[in-house]
């Protein structure tokens, strides 16, 4: 026997194929004598990435960033300064942050939206006259 097979006859790695590879679910099954490749799935971005200020004080964001954060070529984007930090931050992900902040300051129990709805008819009818 050698050192490439199981004692049952199937792959080194006990997988089905004989090849290494994992059947992908729902995938086509891959030409006899080929490799299935993986779908591709994005992995997170490293924590940190060095980059230089270029002409014009531009600066690349890598494509792992932009996916993380949900930028596309042409989005406006934020940037606010923090000491000696820059950061960058989509407006989608500021109004969640301010609505997470405004979350944590809710009494429990009680929805800021049938308040504000509330208060609205209140002001109305008083500036009506009807209340």
């Amino acid at each position: 026997m050698s050192k490439n097979t199981t004692k049952s006859g199937g792959s080194p790695t006990g997988l089905a194929d004989g090849q290494g590879q994992p059947p992908i679910v729902g995938a086509p099954a891959p030409a006899p004598g080929k490799m299935a490749i993986p779908p591709y799935v994005p992995c997170a971005p490293p924590p940190r990435v060095r980059a230089k200020v270029g002409p014009g004080g531009r600066v690349v964001i890598p494509a792992a960033f932009r996916a993380a954060a949900g930028m596309e070529e042409g989005a406006d984007i934020m940037l606010t300064l923090h000491g000696a930090e820059v950061r960058i931050i989509t407006p989608m992900a500021s109004l969640r942050r301010v609505q997470e902040e405004v979350m944590k300051r809710a009494p429990p129990g009680v929805s800021l939206v049938d308040e504000l709805i509330a208060d609205r008819i209140a002001e109305e009818k008083w500036e009506t006259g009807n209340g």
